[in-house]
Protein backbone atom coordinates (compact mmCIF):
# COMPACT_ATOMS: atom_id res chain seq x y z
CA UNK A 1 0.00 0.00 0.00
CA UNK A 2 2.80 2.50 -0.76
CA UNK A 3 3.41 2.90 2.88
CA UNK A 4 0.34 4.42 4.19
CA UNK A 5 -1.52 3.57 6.82
CA UNK A 6 -4.48 0.75 5.49
CA UNK A 7 -7.79 2.65 6.01
CA UNK A 8 -9.60 1.19 8.78
CA UNK A 9 -13.33 0.52 10.49
CA UNK A 10 -14.13 -0.79 13.63
CA UNK A 11 -16.32 -3.30 13.47
CA UNK A 12 -20.30 -2.85 15.27
CA UNK A 13 -19.71 -3.96 18.65
CA UNK A 14 -22.18 -7.09 19.88
CA UNK A 15 -25.76 -6.54 21.82
CA UNK A 16 -24.91 -5.71 25.24
CA UNK A 17 -21.25 -4.72 24.47
CA UNK A 18 -20.67 -1.28 26.22
CA UNK A 19 -19.47 0.92 23.24
CA UNK A 20 -16.67 3.55 23.69
CA UNK A 21 -17.24 7.23 22.07
CA UNK A 22 -16.92 7.51 18.46
CA UNK A 23 -13.72 8.12 17.51
CA UNK A 24 -11.92 6.81 21.18
CA UNK A 25 -9.26 4.54 20.82
CA UNK A 26 -9.62 1.15 21.79
CA UNK A 27 -6.29 0.20 22.55
CA UNK A 28 -5.81 3.25 24.89
CA UNK A 29 -4.42 2.33 27.78
CA UNK A 30 -3.59 -1.28 26.91
CA UNK A 31 0.00 -0.76 26.21
CA UNK A 32 2.20 -4.01 26.28
CA UNK A 33 -1.10 -6.38 25.45
CA UNK A 34 -2.18 -6.00 21.86
CA UNK A 35 -0.43 -9.44 21.09
CA UNK A 36 -3.08 -10.78 23.81
CA UNK A 37 -7.05 -11.87 23.99
CA UNK A 38 -9.59 -9.99 22.53
CA UNK A 39 -11.74 -8.96 25.00
CA UNK A 40 -14.44 -6.99 22.84
CA UNK A 41 -15.59 -6.70 19.42
CA UNK A 42 -14.38 -2.99 19.48
CA UNK A 43 -10.91 -3.95 19.78
CA UNK A 44 -11.07 -5.54 15.90
CA UNK A 45 -10.48 -3.00 13.57
CA UNK A 46 -11.12 -4.14 9.99
CA UNK A 47 -9.36 -2.59 6.88
CA UNK A 48 -12.07 -0.65 4.70
CA UNK A 49 -10.90 -2.78 1.45
CA UNK A 50 -10.85 -6.00 2.80
CA UNK A 51 -14.07 -7.23 1.69
CA UNK A 52 -13.32 -6.33 -1.62
CA UNK A 53 -9.68 -8.25 -1.59
CA UNK A 54 -11.25 -11.39 -0.42
CA UNK A 55 -14.40 -11.23 -2.29
CA UNK A 56 -11.65 -11.33 -5.59
CA UNK A 57 -9.79 -13.90 -4.50
CA UNK A 58 -12.94 -15.89 -3.16
CA UNK A 59 -14.05 -15.76 -6.67
CA UNK A 60 -10.54 -16.55 -8.03
CA UNK A 61 -10.36 -19.55 -5.84
CA UNK A 62 -13.98 -21.01 -7.07
CA UNK A 63 -13.10 -20.11 -10.79
CA UNK A 64 -9.92 -21.94 -11.02
CA UNK A 65 -10.10 -24.74 -7.94
CA UNK A 66 -6.55 -25.40 -7.81
CA UNK A 67 -5.33 -28.10 -6.04
CA UNK A 68 -2.94 -26.03 -3.94
CA UNK A 69 -4.97 -23.37 -2.57
CA UNK A 70 -2.36 -21.94 -0.55
CA UNK A 71 0.35 -21.86 -3.63
CA UNK A 72 -2.54 -20.52 -5.80
CA UNK A 73 -3.31 -18.04 -2.79
CA UNK A 74 0.95 -17.08 -2.89
CA UNK A 75 0.52 -16.24 -5.84
CA UNK A 76 -2.74 -14.71 -6.61
CA UNK A 77 -2.12 -12.29 -3.94
CA UNK A 78 1.56 -11.27 -5.21
CA UNK A 79 0.31 -10.67 -8.72
CA UNK A 80 -2.40 -8.24 -7.17
CA UNK A 81 0.05 -6.90 -4.74
CA UNK A 82 2.36 -6.14 -7.47
CA UNK A 83 -0.23 -4.59 -9.98
CA UNK A 84 -1.59 -2.02 -6.33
Amino acid sequence: MSGREAPWRRVAPAPGVGAKSEGQDPWAGTAGQREGLIYCAEQVLIPDDLEAVVRLWTKAVLKERPSDIIAFSAQWFSQHAASS
